[in-house]
């Protein structure tokens, strides 16, 4: 399995962050949007929230719907450019880069299951 050039000391940082609380300087209104580490430009506007909807596993008919916060973007970027799977990295054997925000957010949505949101801090079930 090839290994993926994470911006590590990135994880490190969004971990220390209050759950909720994704927004340091670089990200807020008027930030860079870059990460303090590697200085990789993360295209992203605070407050910015993906929706993605899934059909419940045991009842076909209902919908679960989950918002993908901006931290789950962020933490997600390579150094370099890009951005590598978290999912990916914690539930398969294989590791998923995108190119763009946009292609991490539609593979999340297609490839994942809902138990694998579920274990995610930064995907949260609205309904």
């Amino acid at each position: 399995m090839q290994q993926l050039t994470v911006c590590t000391a990135s994880i490190r940082w969004i971990s220390r962050i209050i759950p909720t609380s994704y927004s340091r300087i670089n990200f807020r209104d008027g930030g860079n949007a870059s990460c303090p580490y590697c200085s990789a430009r993360i295209p992203i506007r605070p407050g910015k929230i993906w929706e993605l909807i899934k059909e419940h596993e045991r009842d076909r008919f209902a919908d679960r719907v989950f918002h993908v916060e901006p931290r789950f973007v962020i933490k997600s970027h390579r150094e370099g450019g890009g951005y590598a799977c978290v999912l990916c990295s914690r539930h398969r054997a294989t590791d998923t880069t995108c190119e763009s925000i946009s292609s991490l957010i539609d593979h999340v949505w297609q490839e994942h299951k809902a138990w694998e949101y579920e274990k995610e801090i930064d995907i949260v079930e609205v309904a």
